[in-house]
Protein backbone atom coordinates (compact mmCIF):
# COMPACT_ATOMS: atom_id res chain seq x y z
CA UNK A 1 0.00 0.00 0.00
CA UNK A 2 3.01 2.34 0.07
CA UNK A 3 2.60 3.40 -3.62
CA UNK A 4 -1.10 3.95 -2.92
CA UNK A 5 -0.33 6.10 0.11
CA UNK A 6 2.21 8.20 -1.81
CA UNK A 7 0.07 8.63 -4.94
CA UNK A 8 -1.49 11.98 -5.77
CA UNK A 9 -5.17 12.21 -4.90
CA UNK A 10 -6.29 13.07 -8.44
CA UNK A 11 -4.65 9.88 -9.71
CA UNK A 12 -6.81 7.79 -7.35
CA UNK A 13 -10.29 9.10 -8.11
CA UNK A 14 -11.10 6.89 -11.11
CA UNK A 15 -12.23 3.26 -10.82
CA UNK A 16 -9.45 1.89 -13.09
CA UNK A 17 -6.77 3.58 -10.96
CA UNK A 18 -8.26 2.20 -7.75
CA UNK A 19 -8.54 -1.26 -9.31
CA UNK A 20 -4.88 -1.11 -10.39
CA UNK A 21 -3.76 -0.26 -6.84
CA UNK A 22 -5.98 -2.72 -4.98
CA UNK A 23 -5.75 -5.68 -7.40
CA UNK A 24 -2.17 -6.45 -6.37
CA UNK A 25 -3.14 -6.99 -2.72
CA UNK A 26 -3.74 -10.52 -1.42
CA UNK A 27 -7.34 -11.38 -0.41
CA UNK A 28 -6.51 -11.31 3.32
CA UNK A 29 -5.08 -7.78 3.06
CA UNK A 30 -8.10 -6.63 1.05
CA UNK A 31 -10.44 -8.09 3.69
CA UNK A 32 -8.49 -6.38 6.49
CA UNK A 33 -8.58 -3.07 4.59
CA UNK A 34 -12.33 -3.34 4.09
CA UNK A 35 -12.78 -4.17 7.78
CA UNK A 36 -10.74 -1.11 8.84
CA UNK A 37 -12.72 1.08 6.42
CA UNK A 38 -15.97 -0.18 7.96
CA UNK A 39 -17.21 -1.84 4.78
CA UNK A 40 -17.46 -5.36 6.24
CA UNK A 41 -18.00 -6.51 9.83
CA UNK A 42 -15.00 -8.78 10.03
CA UNK A 43 -12.11 -9.92 7.88
CA UNK A 44 -13.71 -13.36 7.67
CA UNK A 45 -16.86 -11.84 6.18
CA UNK A 46 -14.67 -9.97 3.71
CA UNK A 47 -12.82 -13.10 2.67
CA UNK A 48 -16.18 -14.79 2.09
CA UNK A 49 -17.00 -12.11 -0.48
CA UNK A 50 -13.93 -12.96 -2.51
CA UNK A 51 -11.39 -10.74 -4.19
CA UNK A 52 -13.72 -9.44 -6.91
CA UNK A 53 -16.44 -8.60 -4.38
CA UNK A 54 -14.01 -6.74 -2.14
CA UNK A 55 -12.53 -4.85 -5.09
CA UNK A 56 -15.94 -3.75 -6.32
CA UNK A 57 -16.93 -2.74 -2.78
CA UNK A 58 -13.81 -0.60 -2.37
CA UNK A 59 -14.17 0.95 -5.82
CA UNK A 60 -17.86 1.79 -5.39
CA UNK A 61 -17.15 3.37 -2.02
CA UNK A 62 -14.06 5.42 -2.84
CA UNK A 63 -14.34 6.29 -6.54
CA UNK A 64 -15.15 9.91 -7.31
CA UNK A 65 -18.78 10.52 -8.17
CA UNK A 66 -19.26 13.14 -10.90
CA UNK A 67 -20.99 16.27 -9.65
CA UNK A 68 -24.47 17.16 -10.81
CA UNK A 69 -23.06 20.17 -12.67
CA UNK A 70 -20.63 17.93 -14.62
CA UNK A 71 -23.41 15.45 -15.40
CA UNK A 72 -25.70 18.19 -16.69
CA UNK A 73 -22.87 19.70 -18.72
CA UNK A 74 -22.30 16.36 -20.42
CA UNK A 75 -25.98 15.96 -21.35
CA UNK A 76 -27.04 16.96 -24.86
CA UNK A 77 -29.71 19.63 -25.31
CA UNK A 78 -31.59 17.61 -27.88
CA UNK A 79 -32.56 13.93 -27.63
CA UNK A 80 -30.89 10.92 -29.21
CA UNK A 81 -32.71 8.32 -31.33
CA UNK A 82 -34.31 6.33 -28.50
CA UNK A 83 -35.52 9.14 -26.22
CA UNK A 84 -38.56 10.34 -28.26
CA UNK A 85 -39.98 6.82 -28.32
CA UNK A 86 -39.54 6.16 -24.59
CA UNK A 87 -43.07 6.45 -23.21
CA UNK A 88 -41.75 6.87 -19.67
CA UNK A 89 -40.17 10.21 -20.66
CA UNK A 90 -42.55 11.47 -23.36
CA UNK A 91 -46.19 10.42 -22.94
CA UNK A 92 -47.97 9.10 -26.04
CA UNK A 93 -50.67 11.24 -27.62
CA UNK A 94 -54.28 10.48 -26.69
CA UNK A 95 -56.09 7.84 -28.76
CA UNK A 96 -59.22 9.90 -29.32
CA UNK A 97 -59.97 11.14 -32.84
CA UNK A 98 -59.44 14.86 -33.33
CA UNK A 99 -57.66 15.45 -30.03
CA UNK A 100 -54.56 17.60 -29.91
CA UNK A 101 -51.47 15.46 -29.68
CA UNK A 102 -50.28 16.73 -26.28
CA UNK A 103 -51.81 20.18 -25.88
CA UNK A 104 -52.01 20.04 -22.09
CA UNK A 105 -54.00 16.81 -22.03
CA UNK A 106 -51.24 14.84 -20.29
CA UNK A 107 -48.59 16.11 -17.89
CA UNK A 108 -44.90 15.78 -18.64
CA UNK A 109 -42.80 13.70 -16.27
CA UNK A 110 -40.94 16.25 -14.17
CA UNK A 111 -39.54 15.55 -10.71
CA UNK A 112 -41.63 17.01 -7.91
CA UNK A 113 -40.09 19.77 -5.82
CA UNK A 114 -41.09 21.42 -2.60
CA UNK A 115 -41.44 24.99 -3.83
CA UNK A 116 -40.70 26.39 -0.40
CA UNK A 117 -37.05 25.40 -0.80
CA UNK A 118 -36.66 26.20 -4.52
CA UNK A 119 -33.22 27.69 -5.13
CA UNK A 120 -31.91 29.26 -8.31
CA UNK A 121 -30.06 26.04 -9.11
CA UNK A 122 -33.27 23.99 -8.69
CA UNK A 123 -35.16 26.45 -10.89
CA UNK A 124 -32.55 26.29 -13.67
CA UNK A 125 -32.35 22.49 -13.43
CA UNK A 126 -36.13 22.21 -13.70
CA UNK A 127 -36.21 24.57 -16.70
CA UNK A 128 -33.45 22.56 -18.38
CA UNK A 129 -35.40 19.33 -17.88
CA UNK A 130 -38.57 20.97 -19.20
CA UNK A 131 -36.73 22.34 -22.25
CA UNK A 132 -35.35 18.88 -23.04
CA UNK A 133 -38.80 17.29 -22.71
CA UNK A 134 -40.46 19.93 -24.88
CA UNK A 135 -37.75 19.62 -27.53
CA UNK A 136 -38.11 15.84 -27.47
CA UNK A 137 -41.86 16.10 -27.89
CA UNK A 138 -41.59 18.57 -30.78
CA UNK A 139 -39.02 16.39 -32.57
CA UNK A 140 -41.23 13.33 -32.08
CA UNK A 141 -44.24 15.16 -33.53
CA UNK A 142 -42.20 16.38 -36.53
CA UNK A 143 -40.90 12.87 -37.26
CA UNK A 144 -44.39 11.37 -36.99
CA UNK A 145 -45.78 14.08 -39.29
CA UNK A 146 -43.01 13.48 -41.87
CA UNK A 147 -43.59 9.71 -41.82
CA UNK A 148 -47.33 10.22 -42.24
CA UNK A 149 -46.72 12.45 -45.27
CA UNK A 150 -44.30 9.95 -46.83
CA UNK A 151 -46.76 7.08 -46.51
Amino acid sequence: LKPFALAHLSSLDSPPALRAHFASLPPAALAALCERAGLVRSAADGEALGTSGLLSLLIETFAKVPSQREAIGAMPLYPDESTPWDEALVPPPPDREGAASLGGSAPLALPKLNLQFLTLHDYLLRNFALFRLEATHEIKEDVQDAVRRLA
